[in-house]
């Protein structure tokens, strides 16, 4: 398959060849076939499809969660697909951030709490944690939240701190994993905008979603359908970035 190509520069991401099997009673059951795709620095890109497509699998390679049966991973200079599992969870605590749909925030710390974990998993920002937590929820808009239970927080104000709590320790890339898919339609699209926001300032972001109308807010959407990628195209900020002609051949 024509390998599925991002904007211009050099990539940030590239997937080659990448194919996914699982052992199941019935037999092998592959979940990725064949994907080639190349991703941009500062690129927002959206991967779309039903239910059981290989979304989340796709994301799972490219933070190592899982590995491929075959094929290259590259982050970076970073393959992926070989690092030993003592130096995963270090490169990923500073390579990339992530954010789930429901979340995933420790109920017993408080907001600012939880965005300096990740800092201090890592090893950085020592004696400014607290300081950056703060300035991260300041970004994304709820800083009078920070000294907070997230219980007491709304969805989307929750999904705020995640994203901030994605940020601790400034990685190029932020993966997103139907992170408005809890969310009512206007605090939805406040989320998305805080995604192109950080595509904006240079971070590369790669969300999954069911959404088909990716393409409004993204620079591109792959459309993935049994584990292969099924379409391509260009979305709206590559339009607005590039013009017509030239997104089309970004």
């Amino acid at each position: 398959m024509k390998k599925s190509e991002g904007g211009q520069g050099s990539p940030l991401i590239e997937l080659q060849g990448v194919n996914k099997e699982f052992a199941s009673p019935g037999g092998k059951v592959k979940v990725l076939h064949n994907i080639n795709v190349t991703i941009a620095p500062g690129e927002f890109l959206a991967v779309v499809g039903k239910s059981g497509s290989g979304k989340s699998t796709f994301l799972n390679m490219l933070t190592g969660i899982d590995r491929p049966s075959s094929g290259v991973v590259l982050v970076g200079d970073t393959p992926v697909h070989l690092l030993p599992e003592g130096r995963l969870a270090a490169w990923r605590g500073r390579a990339i951030g992530v954010v789930f749909q429901f979340f995933q925030l420790l109920p017993t710390l408080t907001v600012a709490e939880n965005v300096m974990l990740p800092m201090d998993f890592a090893g950085l920002y020592r004696g400014k944690r607290r300081e950056r937590a703060l300035a991260l929820l300041a970004q994304v808009g709820i800083r009078e939240q920070a000294d907070k239970l997230p219980s007491s927080l709304s969805g989307g104000q929750q999904q705020r701190a995640a994203i901030a709590r994605a940020l601790a320790n400034d990685p190029p890339l932020v993966v997103a994993d139907e992170p408005t898919g809890n969310l009512d339609g206007r605090t939805a699209g406040e989320v998305i905008a805080l995604f192109s926001n950080l595509a904006n300032s240079g971070k590369t972001v790669v969300m999954v979603t069911h959404e088909r109308e990716a393409t409004a807010f993204s620079d591109r959407a792959i459309v993935l359908a049994d584990g292969s990628i099924e379409s391509e195209s260009m979305g709206a900020r590559s339009v607005k970035k590039y013009g017509a002609q030239e997104a089309a051949h970004a």
